[in-house]
């Protein structure tokens, strides 16, 4: 079985959350609440950059052979887990900036 690419892939990954720790400022996988607490012109620089991360963690999928690997599947927990922190983060994102934007109502529940 071939690993190469699933490790290119978090290298890859890895790569884009120091690019993104160099915009934010912050470790989003620490502090993933952040994004609730900005101002809108900061809100878009961090939002665009959680978004190309999160977009890098999703290519992190193993190729079918490798899926039955004890050590590729503990992997994909902790991809897992990183996914839902960002994703988080993002949506809290997204509904800061429709709070921002006046829009709040169309959160409302």
């Amino acid at each position: 079985m071939d690993y190469c690419t699933c490790i290119h892939l978090y290298a890859s990954y890895l790569e884009e959350r120091l690019d993104c720790f160099r915009v934010l400022k912050y470790d989003v996988q620490k502090d993933h609440l952040r994004t609730k607490e900005l101002e809108t012109p900061d809100l878009l620089r961090h939002l665009t950059a959680l978004q190309q991360l999160l977009s890098r963690l999703l290519d992190c999928q193993p190729q079918l052979g490798t899926i039955c690997n004890s050590l590729i599947q503990y992997a994909i927990s902790m991809v897992a887990g990183k996914i839902a922190k960002l994703y988080a983060a993002v949506i809290d994102g997204i509904v800061n900036l429709v709070n921002n934007a006046g829009l709040g109502f169309l959160c409302a529940q």
